[in-house]
């Protein structure tokens, strides 16, 4: 156990140097990586998903996490700071603010998503899918389909490259 701790600080410690060695990554870039992971774990989504067995923890997550992407896409595209927050509602709602334009029946399915994904609708308890809770509570909820799902991530991430090719030429 002390071998590990010692390595930890040891990489704690020399890491942030690398960090500091290159340049920025611009914001046209920024925005083409962050669409770039969204279609990555949207990928691996219907992989998941296609089974005959689906996972449904794992692929909740994975779906989420593109979903994730997709909107921090957006913000990035934007000029607006990508927070360090895994809120679904709360990354749409500031997307939306900036410009995102989303149908009211995806912006519920997206709640519903988070609702797994994210934060509960109504515990307190978070990541649902990725961590089991001390208390017992009602996990389920609506679970997207995978086509509604693909269709929202690829329109969010086609307005972001929209955004993100207008930002450019400015």
């Amino acid at each position: 156990m002390q071998f590990a701790k010692l390595v930890a600080e040891q990489m704690r410690t020399s890491l942030p140097a690398l960090y500091d060695q290159g340049p920025a990554v611009s914001t046209y870039d920024m925005t083409r990586l962050w669409i770039s992971f969204a279609r990555q774990y949207l990928s691996a989504s219907e992989v998941l998903h296609g089974r005959d067995s689906p996972l449904i923890l794992p692929w909740i997550q994975i779906s989420g996490h593109a979903m994730e992407c997709s909107l921090k896409s957006f913000l990035c595209a934007s000029g607006e700071r990508v927070p360090r927050d895994h809120d679904l509602v709360v990354l749409l709602d500031v997307a939306q603010r900036v410009g995102l334009v989303i149908e009211d029946k995806d912006t519920a399915m997206l709640v519903h998503l988070n609702h797994l994904y994210s934060r509960g609708m109504h515990t307190p308890t978070r990541y649902k899918a990725r961590f089991p809770s001390d208390r017992w509570e009602f996990i389920g909820g609506t679970i997207p389909e995978q086509d509604f799902l693909k269709r929202i991530v690829q329109d969010i991430c086609n307005q972001a490259v929209g955004v993100n090719e207008r930002n450019r030429v400015k």
